[in-house]
C-alpha cells in the first residue's frame, strides 16, 4: 500500500467516525453531505462560468484605461505643480503643491474603481452577468486599488510629516511588506481576528492591562503626534528667528524651548490617548535621571552650558572669538557643542562647556568694532611729518574703517635702516579679516610716497671680490 492510500484510508476513516458520530447525536447525515456538495459544485460552477470572464475583462479595462487617463492627467498636475513650486516659501502653495501631488499619486486607484464599478453596472443592465451573482474578482480588484491609493497616501503623509529624506530603500520595502501583509489579511478576512488575538494577549507591564495592540497603537500614534510636533516645533522655529527685536540668543533659546516643549507635550498626548498609564514613566525618569547622573555628565554639562551661553550672552552668534589658539565667528550654538569658523574657511568644534569653564577672548563682546595695527617704515632723510599725514590720509579713505573714532598715528621706532611709523584704526566688521584692508592702505602708501619723494628704506649690499686682479689675469 502506497503512502497515498494510507492518507486517504486515514481521512475516510476519520470522516466515517465523524459522520457515524453526528448520526447517533440525531443529525441528517444526508442533508448534510448534500448541501457540503452542493456548495463544493457552486464554488465550481462559479469559477469555470462565464461571469468570470467577463470580471476579468471588466478589470483589465478599467486598469489599461485608468492608467493612460492617469498617465496624461497626471503630467498636467505635475506642471501645475512646478509652476506653483516658484516662491513657494509660503505655506499656502506648499499645501496646494501637496494637496497635487497626492491628487496625481491616487488618481489611477480612484479612476480605475470608477470604471470598474461601471462597467459591472453595464455587465448587470446588458444581462451578461445575472443580478445576485458573487463578483468576487470585482470585490478583490476593489480592496486592491483601494489599498494602493491608501499605501500612497500613507507615504505621502510620511514624507510631508518626517520629512522625504526619512523614506529610504530600506523604509520603503519595510513598509511595503507590514501593509501588503495587512491588506491581504484584510482581503481573505483574517484580519479581524488577528486583531481580537492581539486585544486578547494582555503583557505584564504595570498595574492595568496593556496589551499587544495597545502597545502596536502606541507606536504608530507616538510616531505620528512626534512627527507632527517637529513639523510645527519648525514653524514655530522659523517664525522666533525672524523677529529682529530680539536677541539672536535669545531667538534661539527660545526656538529651542518651543521645539522641547511640543515634542513633550506631543510625547504625553499620545501615551496618555492610548490609555497608558504615565505613572510608569517613572520607572524610566528614574533610570534616566540615574544615567545622566553616572554616565553622561559630560553630555548634560554640555546641554546645559548651551542654554547657559544663550542666556548670560557672554557669546553670541556672529562674535568674533578665540579659543585654544583658534580664532573665528560663532556660526553655530548647537545643544551640545558650538561652530567657530575662521576667516580660512577652517572650522573648530567646542564643546559648550569650554565657553563656562575656560577663558574665551572675545573681540566683540560690548562692541562690534575691533582695533587693529599697521606698521611701514620710511627713511630718515624723508619728511617724516608729510609721511605720517599720508599715512593717516590713507586709512581714512578706506569705507571698512570707523568714522566715529579718528585713527593714531606715530613713529614708534627709529630702527637701524629707517623710522617705522606705526598706526591704529578701528574695523566696522572684522569677523569678515583684515588682510584685504591692510594690503589696500599698503598700496595707497606705496602710491603716495612715490609721489611725494619718500623714499622707503630696504638693504643694500655691497659686494667686495678679494683679489681681483689675479682672477683677472688668469681669465686673460
Amino acid at each position: 500500500m502506497s503512502a497515498f492510500q494510507v492518507s486517504d484510508f486515514a481521512i475516510n476513516s476519520q470522516m466515517s467516525e465523524s459522520l457515524n458520530a453526528a448520526s447517533e447525536m440525531g443529525v441528517n447525515v444526508d442533508a448534510v453531505v448534500s448541501m457540503v456538495s452542493s456548495v463544493e459544485l457552486d464554488w465550481i460552477r462559479e469559477f469555470f462560468s462565464i461571469s468570470v470572464l467577463y470580471q476579468v475583462l471588466a478589470i483589465a479595462v478599467a486598469a489599461l484605461i485608468a492608467y493612460y487617463a492617469s498617465r496624461t492627467l497626471g503630467v498636467r498636475l505635475q506642471a501645475i505643480a512646478v509652476n506653483l513650486s516658484v516662491g513657494a516659501d509660503k505655506w499656502l502653495p506648499r499645501c496646494w503643491i501637496f494637496l497635487l501631488d497626492l491628487s496625481r499619486a491616487v488618481l489611477f486607484s480612484f479612476t480605475a474603481a470608477l470604471l470598474l464599478s461601471l462597467l459591472v453596472t453595464f455587465l448587470h443592465s446588458t444581462e451578461l452577468v445575472q443580478q445576485g451573482t458573487r463578483l468576487v474578482l470585482v470585490r478583490v480588484a476593489y480592496q486592491i486599488f483601494y489599498a494602493w491609493a491608501l499605501l500612497l497616501v500613507i507615504l505621502r503623509f510620511i514624507e510631508a510629516i518626517f520629512g522625504a529624506k526619512t523614506l529610504g530603500v530600506g523604509m520603503r520595502k519595510a513598509i511595503y511588506g507590514v501593509f501588503w501583509t495587512l491588506a491581504v489579511l484584510e482581503i481573505v478576512g483574517v484580519l479581524p481576528e488577528v486583531v481580537q488575538m492581539m486585544k486578547n494577549y494582555t503583557l505584564p507591564i504595570g498595574s492595568d492591562k496593556f496589551t499587544i495592540w495597545t502597545l502596536f497603537v502606541g507606536i504608530i500614534t507616538v510616531l505620528v503626534t512626534m512627527g507632527l510636533a517637529s513639523r510645527l516645533a519648525d514653524v514655530c522655529e522659523r517664525a522666533i528667528l525672524k523677529m529682529d527685536e530680539l536677541e539672536m540668543n535669545l531667538r534661539v533659546v527660545f526656538a529651542r524651548i518651543a521645539r522641547v516643549s511640543l515634542l513633550i507635550v506631543a510625547l504625553l498626548f499620545a501615551l496618555s490617548s492610548v490609555g497608558i498609564d504615565l505613572t510608569i514613566l517613572s520607572v524610566v525618569g528614574g533610570a534616566v535621571g540615574v544615567g545622566v547622573g553616572f554616565g553622561m555628565q559630560k553630555i548634560a554639562s554640555n546641554y546645559i552650558s548651551g542654554f547657559i551661553i544663550l542666556f548670560d550672552r557672554s557669546v553670541k552668534l556672529g562674535d568674533l572669538v578665540q579659543v585654544s589658539g583658534f580664532t573665528g565667528v560663532i556660526t553655530q550654538i548647537n545643544t551640545r557643542y558650538s561652530v567657530i569658523r575662521s576667516s580660512a574657511g577652517q572650522e573648530l568644534i567646542v564643546p559648550n562647556e569650554n565657553f563656562v569653564t575656560g577663558t574665551v577672548m572675545n573681540y566683540s563682546l560690548t562692541e562690534r568694532e575691533s582695533a587693529t595695527n599697521l606698521e611701514i617704515s620710511c627713511a630718515y632723510e624723508s619728511d617724516i611729518d608729510r609721511a605720517l599725514e599720508i599715512f593717516t590720509e590713507c586709512i581714512k579713505k578706506q569705507p571698512r574703517v570707523l568714522k566715529t573714532k579718528e585713527p593714531w598715528v606715530v613713529v614708534s621706532e627709529l630702527a637701524a635702516s629707517g623710522v617705522t611709523l606705526k598706526s591704529g584704526f578701528w574695523v566696522t566688521n572684522p569677523e569678515n579679516g583684515t588682510a584685504v584692508l591692510k594690503s589696500n592702505i599698503l598700496r595707497d602708501v606705496l602710491k603716495r610716497f612715490a609721489e611725494e619723494g619718500i623714499e622707503i628704506p630696504y638693504n643694500k649690499l655691497d659686494l667686495m671680490v678679494k683679489n681681483a686682479e689675479g682672477i683677472a689675469t688668469k681669465t686673460v
